[in-house]
């Protein structure tokens, strides 16, 4: 008993609470003496993806911000925590001075803030009635909310059925309860990804011409880049599953696409293709 409380439930409970972001997975696959260095590795690197992922859609809804914050690099978590197969905790990184409160670091640092709180209401809300509305309520920004969405389904292994869920918390979610992301979840935070086009401020049909640099096979989302005529930076883009053959051949690409697309202060945030072409 000595021994379980403080050899595992001790060193849990203070991870737990010192960090911004704690991770908890649970099943078959997260026990000790199954989680090798490699499920490890794979663990830090999507979680990094998608942190990275939804702080890039903050980011981008600042005037001018994402050039100048990418050129100085991209704020990233410490790591506070470690247990294989068990538990990883993360900290936000120091902020910036307040000399620079208004430079690309103070962007980058709140946008990845911002990202863990999304994180976890969204978490919460998925397995509750209307879970649509009160995450559309807490997050009005179409591509941030789409981001987010995104990051909820990849943070569970989708072919590793041994990983029954992940538990996440920290001190930077508005709620005290942990939130439990399982299979069900997952397929709660898919059907809302189905209909990015809703609750949007406002959906018109558009078209832009512009690079895809890499798409998410899985998610069936890309961003378009270096748009032609625009003053935008980039633009997530989503497509259907009969679309796939025809986007996933354009990869690394200039394109035209076309179809409907959220606005949010007059920014276009996500579009839906319709039609994907080649451009010359």
């Amino acid at each position: 008993m000595l021994d379980e409380i403080y050899l595992r439930q001790l060193p849990f409970a203070r991870a737990a609470a010192g960090a911004d972001l704690f991770l908890n997975y649970r099943g078959p696959g997260a026990a000790l003496d199954r989680a090798g260095i490699g499920a490890a590795d794979r663990l830090f690197g999507n979680i990094r993806t998608q942190v990275a992922t939804m702080t890039r859609a903050i980011v981008g809804t600042h005037d001018a911000a994402e050039r100048e914050a990418k050129a100085r690099g991209e704020a990233e978590l410490t790591v506070t925590a470690y247990a294989p197969g068990l538990y990883v905790g993360f900290a936000l990184p120091s902020e910036p001075a307040q000399a620079d409160a208004h430079a690309a670091g103070e962007i980058q640092h709140t946008a990845l803030r911002q990202s863990l709180e999304n994180l976890g209401v969204v978490a919460h809300h998925l397995p509750e009635a209307g879970a649509h509305d009160r995450i559309v309520a807490a997050i009005d920004d179409p591509q941030v909310r789409d981001a987010t969405l995104g990051a909820i389904r990849k943070l569970l292994p989708t072919r590793d059925r041994s990983v029954e869920a992940v538990e996440l918390r920290g001190r930077l979610f508005p709620f005290r309860e942990p939130a439990a992301i399982d299979r069900r979840a997952r397929q709660a935070a898919t059907h809302l990804m189905v209909e990015p086009m809703e609750a949007a401020d406002s959906a018109e049909r558009a078209t832009f011409v512009g690079h895809i640099l890499q798409i998410d096979y899985e998610l069936r989302r890309f961003e378009l880049r270096q748009i032609d005529d625009s003053p935008f930076d980039q633009i997530r883009c989503a497509y259907s599953e009969a679309l796939a053959p025809q986007c996933e051949g354009l990869a690394k690409r200039r394109v035209e696409i076309s179809g409907p697309v959220a606005f949010r202060r007059g920014r276009p945030r996500l579009l839906r293709i319709e039609s994907i072409r080649e451009a010359s």
